[in-house]
């Protein structure tokens, strides 16, 4: 069994009849998770200004996040989940397009379609590379935190 927190150690032991008190509890062990995917969001959509300044004064985009060092960034972010610099892609990824005519839920046939420019990363809470992609396709959840920018 993996390690613990005390919330979740807490919240094996509340007896099921008390399913509020489980369901807040089940709530205040995700803050951590949910607020170091906000922090990582926020640390990638500030590089894709920063790539974005580069760009204007060079020309094109740079080759990798440290050539943004030191005129348009102090360091490189690091990944609040890994502890290493963010990613960046840039050339052509893929994005999921989720259909919601339906109602609120995503079309379980959700498309992946290619686009072109750059995307700053985070892997997110599942320690998986999947290239920047979040949302569910083909019944697999994906859940990297990025911020892309398209480039006709």
């Amino acid at each position: 069994e993996q390690d613990l927190t005390e919330y979740q150690k807490v919240y094996k032991n509340i007896p099921q009849k008390f399913f509020l008190s489980r369901f807040i509890l089940l709530s205040m062990v995700r803050i951590p998770e949910k607020m170091k995917e906000i922090r990582s969001r926020q640390q990638a959509a500030i590089i894709a200004l920063r790539i974005e300044l580069y760009r204007r004064q060079n020309g094109r985009l740079p080759e990798s996040l440290n050539d943004l060092a030191p005129e348009f960034i102090d360091e490189v972010y690091l990944d609040p989940f890994t502890g290493k610099p963010l990613r960046y892609l840039k050339g052509d990824y893929q994005v999921i397009v989720n259909d919601y005519r339906n109602g609120l839920s995503p079309n379980p046939e959700t498309e992946l379609i290619k686009a072109h420019g750059y995307r700053v990363y985070s892997i997110g809470p599942d320690q998986c590379d999947d290239n920047g992609l979040h949302g569910t396709l083909k019944k697999k959840q994906y859940d990297d935190s990025s911020f892309s920018v398209t480039i006709k």
